[in-house]
């Protein structure tokens, strides 16, 4: 590792965690809504056994 390596790490991370961030608030509820759909037609196929 090169003596510039943690300050460009810092710098990334620092830059990047805010658009993370963001993008999960706004995709979280559809994924949610998506993951349901599946579930839902999956156990409605039978492939996934309620207990």
């Amino acid at each position: 590792m090169d003596m510039g390596f943690f300050s460009r790490w810092w710098r990334a991370f620092y830059i990047s965690w805010p658009i993370a961030f963001f993008l999960i608030l706004i995709g979280a509820p559809r994924i949610q809504r998506l993951t349901a759909k599946l579930i839902r037609n999956a156990s409605v196929s039978g492939l996934v056994s309620e207990s």
